[in-house]
């Protein structure tokens, strides 16, 4: 980051100049980090060091995924592998080893625990996967090609093993509003047409950040104001 603005964005060598974005992923790579660093500190001080650092590498890792799923998607229209193949797997395991993740105030010196946990994760990254798969077909039958790609199934899943099946489904909702409008946006500055290819991963990734840090209080926030 300093090095971007000291050289003015160009490189060291050939000055020839490189894209702002290396400087915005970066930035934002930065700042997410520290704020799932932040998430586990007190757990780290006041609980245990083994359970705070275990969260955070777990989580660290959720959190770039969806950061490259989300810049991957947007230039190449496609989800990494390298992001939902191990996604899933370490979103279970990390299930598994800290019940915390899916049931809130339970404790993990319980083994039926974590055993809950584990099958809770499978089940919600099965339903948010097959959710989204279901509504993608459903829509493809009707437009008669094909409306979500694999890619995008398979990183809901990763999104359903780490968060749970109600951030999951906050995650669809946001993606889904926030993906229509920008269509609309492009659609109506003509960058865009009604029929064009949408990344939908680079809506699903962010809407999936923001369930993340903040979902349960928007949850809360809706049932206390909205539901009441």
């Amino acid at each position: 980051l300093i090095s971007y603005i000291l050289l003015g964005g160009r490189c060291r060598a050939c000055k020839e100049s490189y894209s702002f974005r290396y400087f915005v992923v970066e930035l934002l790579t930065a700042v997410l980090f520290a704020l799932v660093v932040s998430k586990y500190v007190e757990v780290t001080t006041r609980e245990s060091v083994t359970k705070g650092v275990g969260l955070t590498l777990f989580h660290l890792f959720f959190v770039g995924g969806m950061i490259v799923s989300a810049f991957t998607d947007l230039d190449h229209h496609i989800i990494p592998n390298e992001v939902t193949y191990p996604g899933v797997p370490l979103g279970l395991l990390a299930a598994f080893l800290f019940p915390e993740m899916m049931f809130a105030g339970t404790t993990s010196l319980l083994a039926s625990a974590h055993w809950r946990s584990l099958l809770y994760s499978f089940l919600a990254s099965l339903g948010a996967g097959g959710f989204l798969f279901l509504i993608g077909d459903a829509v493809g039958r009707v437009m008669k090609k094909e409306a979500l790609g694999m890619g995008d199934v398979k990183l809901l899943a990763v999104i359903g093993a780490f968060l749970g099946w109600q951030l999951a489904l906050l995650t669809v909702l946001l993606s889904s509003l926030v993906g229509l409008l920008a269509h609309v946006v492009l659609v109506t500055s003509k960058k865009s047409d009604w029929h064009a290819e949408i990344p939908f991963g680079v809506y699903i990734a962010p809407a999936s950040l923001i369930s993340y840090f903040w979902g349960h209080a928007m949850i809360q926030w809706y049932i206390t104001t909205i539901v009441r």
